[in-house]
């Protein structure tokens, strides 16, 4: 509910009186009290990119890192601030990202591995030191099972089940090493910058012949 008409809002004196500027005030009020009204409405659209002002399209693409240059028209800010978003949906996601990362720099085929087979799916583990649960630096609910995750989250079943620690068999089907330090140092870099998510620690490793999951030296992030 806005103020209008405004003079309504008046002392009860001017209101039966009314002079020129007073009326003209009221109107001026008015104006104004509608006019903030409609804006306030509509501030939606500021981060919809095919409704958003012209005039406030760069400071849009600068928020999705839509890379914009001072010669771009107003069709391409809002095709690069379409991609952009288009992009940073993908962003931390296994497929369409962090494998494509793993696989680049290594140069093999890289898969999730799970060090928790066999165990009871029922446990909620908060928290953990990464690789061994032990007493203090682990807090396990609802289930007696043994669970290698830092944070595995199950509920009815239809939950999407979260592991805080993400296991990566940087080389599927080579039981070696093959990966340099500096192509470990270059997926660590890359993955603590664009794709680690909060709370949540990956190891970079492979599997040995004998189905021990060994981690790279200084494959360890977050």
């Amino acid at each position: 509910m806005i103020p209008v008409p405004s003079i309504n809002f008046f002392p009860k004196v001017f209101r039966d009186y009314p002079d020129e500027a007073l009326i003209a005030l009221t109107n001026k009020l008015d104006d104004l009290f509608i006019e903030w009204f409609e804006n306030a409405k509509s501030i939606s659209n500021f981060s919809r990119v095919e409704r958003c002002p012209s005039e406030f399209l760069k400071e849009l693409g600068y928020l999705f890192g839509a890379d914009i240059s001072t010669y771009d028209d107003d069709r391409e800010i809002r095709l690069k601030i379409y991609n952009a978003i288009r992009i940073n949906k993908k962003r931390g996601t296994w497929v369409s990202h962090v494998k494509l990362i793993v696989d680049s720099i290594a140069g093999y085929d890289s898969r999730l591995y799970s060090l928790g087979e066999g165990s009871d799916p029922d446990d909620w583990i908060l928290t953990g030191n990464g690789e061994l649960e032990q007493s203090s630096n682990w807090a396990i609910l609802g289930g007696d099972g043994e669970h290698p995750y830092g944070m595995y989250l199950i509920g009815e079943g239809s939950e999407i089940e979260i592991p805080g620690n993400i296991y990566v068999n940087c080389h599927f089907g080579i039981y070696t090493v093959v990966l340099t330090n500096e192509q470990v140092f270059k997926m660590v870099s890359d993955l603590k910058t664009f794709a680690l998510p909060a709370y949540m620690r990956i190891y970079l490793g492979y599997l040995d012949e004998s189905g021990v999951f060994i981690i790279y030296e200084g494959g360890t992030i977050g």
